[in-house]
């Protein structure tokens, strides 16, 4: 298949090596390649499963929270990102991610969204229960499912903000 050898059918008579005809010789070559093409399918099914278990294990595991959206509306987030700002992923799915950015920063990332901004900067983020945040954005823009969006990671940075104000105290 394609070129590449899979896997080898092998049909036999002891008896009358010579029994079969053209017809039968026609028939096995046409179920070999319908078995082959069987066997690509089921591979490139088990491969696809496998980079999409590496992707969510990658997705999720990562220290801060990760959506990816197209111009603001998340079409898909990691548990970081739903534990970060308190809502289910479920309820994140579709929604508009610039309600999780405070009023006054709006205008700032809907610039760094169209402009395609890689860089990090620092917004305040707001939480289901209506709590602002410190938080860090980095964006990206990615091809997915044949477009092109943005994928933007999100780090909570309150701690480090206390730990910069207690410095500066000291």
């Amino acid at each position: 298949t394609s070129g590449e050898i899979i896997g080898v059918m092998a049909v036999q008579n002891y008896d009358n090596p010579a029994c079969f005809d053209q017809i039968d010789l026609d028939t096995m070559v046409s179920v070999a390649g319908q078995v082959a093409a069987a066997i690509s399918y089921k591979q490139a099914e088990q491969e696809l499963r496998e980079s999409e278990e590496r992707f969510r294990a990658l997705h999720n595991a990562s220290f801060g929270g990760i959506t990816i959206h197209d111009q603001g509306i998340v079409l898909d987030c990691n548990q970081g990102l739903s534990d970060m700002f308190g809502y289910s992923i479920q309820e994140m799915i579709g929604m508009d991610g610039l309600k999780l950015i405070a009023p006054e920063w709006l205008e700032q990332v809907m610039e760094n969204i169209r402009s395609g901004f890689e860089q990090s900067y620092v917004v305040e983020g707001i939480r289901k229960d209506d709590t602002k945040f410190p938080v860090s954005i980095r964006g990206k823009m990615i091809p997915y499912k044949g477009r092109i969006v943005r994928v933007t990671e999100f780090l909570d940075i309150t701690e480090q903000r206390r730990l910069e104000d207690r410095l500066r105290q000291a």
